[in-house]
């Protein structure tokens, strides 16, 4: 996720003892205030905090899936994500307020699912 509901969500799965959170995929930086200094999203910040993985793909509809329920993409900044993804192997994907349309290959790579 990205906007500061989404922190009580995240912050409510850092609290439990049957979630291991691996990572968070935020959106990037954007410029924010008069200054338009890039500006971390709250999600980012409280991710950083806790220190867990952080991502900042831009470009998710790049990524697809191939045989052996492996993701790939061409998209310089989604690289590292769907690395990570592939190495982890996460069973459940947990989306809050994101702010774009999850690819399907996303979708179909959790064996428990996309929770939105």
């Amino acid at each position: 996720g990205t906007p500061d509901f989404a922190c009580v969500s995240l912050q409510a799965l850092l609290n439990s003892t049957i979630v291991n959170v691996l990572g968070v995929a935020t959106q990037p930086d954007r410029p924010a205030a008069r200054g338009q200094k890039l500006s971390a999203s709250p999600i980012k910040k409280l991710a950083h905090s806790s220190s867990l993985p952080i991502f900042q793909p831009k470009g998710l509809a790049s990524v697809t899936i191939v045989a052996g329920n492996k993701l790939q993409t061409k998209a310089p900044s989604v690289k590292p994500f769907v690395k990570f993804l592939n190495d982890t192997k996460p069973d459940i994907g947990i989306v809050v307020a994101y702010g774009v349309i999850i690819p399907k290959a996303l979708l179909e790579f959790f064996p428990l699912g996309l929770v939105n």
